[in-house]
């Protein structure tokens, strides 16, 4: 088992505090605690899709929300990838309209412009690897990945003051230069604020 402490302190200088994770690499977020915030929201997908279209975005993230700045992937190794196919989130003791909610697809490779522009969320790994989005193209994935979109969890109550605690599981797998593949996962846990209508 692993922890992200140091992955913390290395991002110390753009971070004010970030959540600790345990298991198979380094999983952050920060900030660790978040205010929620009675109003729709874009979410990274959006944002991408807009852009990509020289279109404006629209706030399809739905009143409340909760925004975190920044996520953070770290597995320093260059003999084998690790390939992340999903975020859980789960949410407690919370009457929200949905207590789990899935990261996976498009809304995951929204979270990291390389991610979104190769079509996989790659960290580590051989250099020179083919992208799955571009085949002719290929790059050098980075060992320690962070978001340049944030986080975003809607569809939060508001209503009267709470605090919430967050679970947050991200899923994946490792692959190494002949192929072989492990299952890998990682979890953090993060916290929610609202002050009250």
């Amino acid at each position: 088992m692993i922890r992200s402490f140091i992955l913390c302190a290395s991002l110390s200088s753009l971070l004010l505090s970030c959540s600790a994770s345990e298991g198979d690499f380094d999983f952050a977020i920060a900030p660790d605690i978040a205010p929620v915030i009675k109003a729709k929201a874009i979410s990274c997908l959006a944002s991408k899709t807009a852009a990509e279209s020289n279109t404006t975005p629209t706030k399809d993230i739905e009143a409340s929300y909760a925004r975190f700045q920044n996520v953070s992937f770290s597995y320093p190794h260059s003999d084998r990838a690790l390939n992340i196919f999903s975020i859980e989130v789960r949410i407690e003791g919370l009457s929200t309209p949905q207590d789990k909610i899935i990261i996976t697809g498009d809304d995951l490779l929204a979270l990291n412009k390389v991610w979104w522009d190769n079509g996989e969320a790659v960290i580590g790994g051989p250099a020179q690897r083919k992208s799955y989005k571009k085949p002719l193209l290929k790059y050098d994935p980075a060992q320690i990945v962070a978001s340049d979109c944030p986080l975003i969890l809607g569809s939060l109550p508001g209503g009267t003051p709470y605090q919430g605690s967050v679970t947050l599981t991200a899923y994946g797998y490792v692959e190494d230069s002949a192929g072989n593949q492990e299952p890998a996962q990682a979890q953090t846990f993060i916290s929610i604020n609202y002050s009250g209508d």
